[in-house]
C-alpha cells in the first residue's frame, strides 16, 4: 500500500464515549456551579435561533437521521461561545462502515477494509519499526524492546520498568506452560521477546508474524543458535491465517501478547479466538498487555494533566482528552468481552479469567492494561477446576462500603472463620487517584467534588491529595496481606467498568490440585474461581472500540462541516460534529458547555 492510500484510509478522527452509559445527563445537570450563570443564560437564550437554523441545515442532509446543536459557552465572555453538532445517521449508511442500529457494516465492505487495515499495521511495523533490528546487539535479544515507547510523551518508556512487565508476563505464560502446556504457539512474534525467554520451559514453539522484516531476524538469529533449530518454527502470516496455516506441531497454549489491540474489530478478534479454539490441541490461549476500555477516561485524563500540568482547568483538559482520543488508532477492548465468551462461544469457551498487573512500576502498562486467560471447553483437560463462591461457605467483603484499609483487611481476614473470602470493590492504588480526579472533574454520579471549583487553576493537587489519602491497594500488597494471613489469594479485574478501576480478590486455604514440582500445584493447574462479572445486560458492541468505523465518521463529518460552511458565517458553524448511536437524552436544567462530555470516539 502506498503512503497516499495509508494516508486517505488511515486519517483517523474520532471520539471514546468519555462517560459511561447513562452518566451523561447527571453530568450535564452537575454543571450548574458555574460562576458564570446569569452572563451564560443570556449568551445560552440568544443563541436558541442559531441552533435551531444549524439542525435545520444538518437534518436536510441525506446521511444526518436526527440532529441535535448544543450551546457551548467558553469560561469568559461571548468570542469563547461555540457550538456542537451531535447527529446520527440513517440505516443505510451501515454499508459505509458507520454504526447503526446494531453498528453492523456490510460484510464486503467490512472485508476490504479489514485488510487494509492489517495492510496498514503490517507496513507500519515491517517498514517504521522491524527496519532498526539489523542494528540490534545480539546481547540484547529477547530484551531489546523494540518500538515501546510511551503513550504519553512518545519516549522510550525506562528500561528497568520494561524489564519488570516483561518478567511479570514471561512468569504468567511460563505458569500456563507449567505440567502439559508446553507446546507454544505465539501471534506476533516480533523481535523474539517472548520467544527467547520461554523457550527453554518449553518442548516447541511457532511463531506466526506478519513482518518479513521480522521472521527474516528472527531466522537470523537462529543460524547462531542451532541448538534451538528443531524447537522454533517461524511462519510468515496474520492471525486471520490460523484456521488455514498448517501448524507443524500441536500446541497446547497460544500466546497473543501486545497484538491484539492491533486487531481491525471486535468480530476480526472473536473470530481469532474462536480459530484458536478449534484447534483441537489447544487448551488455553493468553492474551496478554490489553489495552483497557473500561479505563480510557482515566488514561486520557492521565495524559491530558501530564500534558496540561496541574493548573489546567477542567474544561481545558476535557479539550485535551479530545484531542488526544482524536489520535487513538488501536482496538481498546473492555473485560466485558472477554468474560462474555463463554456465552458467546458457548461449548468452546469454558472460562475466562481477567488478570490485572502485579508490578511495582506505575506506569501506562502497570495501570492501564491486563492479561486475559481463556480456558477452552476440552475433556482431556484435568487440570481445569471452576469453582464459585457459595455465600454459605463464602465470606463476602466490599472493601469501600466497609470502611476497610490494607491493615484492617489483614485484621478481617485473621479472625474470619471462613476458609474462602470474596473481598470486592478493592480500589487498586495504580488507578484509584486517576479515577478520582476524572470524576471530580466531569460530575460522575456518586464522585461528591468537596467543593472543588473545578474551572480555576490549582484544584487538582488539593484533590489529587485527599485521593491519595482514600484507602487503596496494589496487586503486590494483596499478595502480602495474603501471606502475612494465611490464605491463598486470586485477584480479578473483570469489574473495572461498574469498579472504575476496582479489583476483586479471593482469598481462601486448601492445597490446590497439582505443581509443577510436587505435583501439587502450579498455575497451570490451580484451582479457578467463577469471579462477579459486570457483562450482562451491556450491548456487545460498546465493550470495543471500532477503529475501522472511525474514517467513514470523518469523511461525513468533513462533508458535513461544508454544507453548513455554504451557508453560514464562520462564527455559527460548530465547532464539533460528533456521529453517535443515539441522540443524548437531556433535561431542561442542562449547561450545554458540557457537551464535550458526551463526545463519542
Amino acid at each position: 500500500m502506498d503512503a497516499a492510500n495509508i494516508k486517505r484510509i488511515w486519517s483517523i478522527s474520532d471520539r471514546l464515549a468519555l462517560l459511561r452509559p447513562g452518566v451523561a445527563a447527571d453530568a450535564l445537570r452537575s454543571s450548574r456551579r458555574s460562576n458564570h450563570a446569569i452572563a451564560k443564560q443570556g449568551r445560552e437564550q440568544g443563541s436558541d435561533t442559531h441552533r435551531k437554523r444549524i439542525q435545520n441545515i444538518l437534518v436536510k442532509q441525506d446521511v444526518v437521521a436526527q440532529a441535535m446543536v448544543l450551546f457551548t459557552d467558553g469560561p469568559g465572555e461571548a468570542e469563547d461561545d461555540a457550538f456542537e453538532a451531535f447527529i446520527t445517521t440513517h440505516k443505510t449508511h451501515e454499508e459505509e462502515g458507520l454504526p447503526g442500529s446494531h453498528g453492523t457494516p456490510s460484510s464486503n465492505t467490512d472485508d476490504e477494509h479489514k485488510e487494509q487495515r492489517v495492510e496498514f499495521w503490517a507496513d507500519y511495523w515491517n517498514t517504521l519499526v522491524y527496519s532498526a533490528m539489523g542494528d540490534l546487539d545480539l546481547g540484547s535479544i529477547g530484551r531489546d524492546f523494540l518500538g515501546w515507547t510511551s503513550l504519553y510523551d512518545g519516549k522510550e518508556i525506562d528500561k528497568n520498568e520494561m524489564n519488570e512487565w516483561l518478567d511479570e508476563t514471561i512468569k504468567t505464560i511460563v505458569d500456563l506452560c507449567a505440567g502439559e502446556a508446553s507446546h507454544v504457539l505465539e501471534i506476533g512474534t516480533g523481535s523474539g521477546m517472548i520467544l527467547f525467554n520461554i523457550i527453554s520451559e518449553v518442548q516447541s514453539y511457532v511463531g506466526l508474524e506478519m513482518s518479513p522484516t521480522a521472521v527474516s531476524f528472527i531466522k537470523e538469529v537462529l543460524e547462531s543458535k542451532e541448538n534451538l533449530t528443531d524447537k522454533i518454527h517461524m511462519l510468515l502470516g496474520t492471525a486471520a491465517d490460523l484456521s488455514s496455516l498448517q501448524i507443524p506441531t500441536e500446541p497446547d497454549l497460544v500466546v497473543i501478547n501486545s497484538v491484539a489491540q492491533y486487531f481491525p474489530t471486535q468480530q476480526y478478534l472473536l473470530g481469532v479466538i474462536e480459530a484458536i479454539g478449534n484447534i483441537p490441541s489447544v487448551n488455553r490461549a493468553f492474551i496478554g498487555d490489553v489495552r483497557s476500555l473500561a479505563l480510557c477516561n482515566e488514561f486520557l485524563f492521565s495524559k491530558a494533566i501530564h500534558d496540561l500540568g496541574d493548573k489546567a482547568t477542567s474544561r481545558e483538559l476535557r479539550s485535551a482528552m479530545s484531542t488526544s482520543a482524536q489520535r487513538e488508532m488501536e482496538l481498546l477492548i473492555d473485560p466485558g468481552f472477554f468474560t462474555a465468551l463463554p456465552d458467546r462461544l458457548a461449548g468452546l469457551v469454558q472460562h475466562v479469567e481477567i488478570l490485572p498487573k502485579c508490578m511495582k512500576a506505575n506506569n501506562e502498562l502497570s495501570r492501564f492494561r491486563y492479561g486475559v486467560v481463556i480456558h477452552f471447553n476440552r475433556q482431556s483437560d484435568a487440570t481445569l477446576a471452576v469453582r464459585g463462591i457459595d455465600a454459605a461457605n463464602g465470606e463476602r467483603l466490599d472493601f469501600v462500603s466497609e470502611g476497610l484499609d490494607m491493615e484492617a483487611l489483614y485484621q478481617r481476614l485473621q479472625a474470619s472463620p471462613s476458609d474462602t473470602l470474596l473481598v470486592s470493590n478493592i480500589p487498586n492504588v495504580k488507578t484509584s487517584v486517576d479515577s478520582r480526579l476524572y470524576a471530580i472533574a466531569t460530575g460522575l454520579e456518586g464522585s461528591d467534588d468537596d467543593g472543588y471549583d473545578i474551572q480555576s487553576p490549582g484544584w487538582i493537587p488539593a484533590a489529587r491529595r485527599a485521593a491519595e489519602r482514600r484507602p487503596a491497594m496494589s496487586t503486590l500488597e494483596l499478595l502480602d496481606v495474603a501471606h502475612r494471613s494465611g490464605y491463598r489469594v486470586v485477584m480479578s479485574a473483570a469489574r473495572q467498568f461498574s469498579q472504575r478501576g476496582g479489583l476483586d480478590a479471593i482469598f481462601y486455604k486448601g492445597h490446590d490440585i497439582m505443581t509443577k514440582n510436587s505435583g501439587e500445584e502450579h498455575a497451570g493447574g490451580l484451582t479457578r474461581f467463577r469471579f462477579p462479572t459486570d457483562h450482562a445486560g451491556r450491548d456487545m458492541d460498546t465493550l470495543t472500540t471500532h477503529p475501522m468505523r472511525l474514517q467513514a465518521k470523518r469523511t461525513i463529518v468533513e462533508r458535513l462541516k461544508q454544507s453548513l460552511q455554504a451557508e453560514l458565517p464562520v462564527h455559527l458553524v460548530p465547532r464539533q460534529i460528533h456521529v453517535v448511536e443515539e441522540l443524548p437524552k437531556l433535561g431542561t436544567d442542562q449547561d450545554h458547555s458540557y457537551a464535550c462530555q458526551m463526545r463519542l470516539f
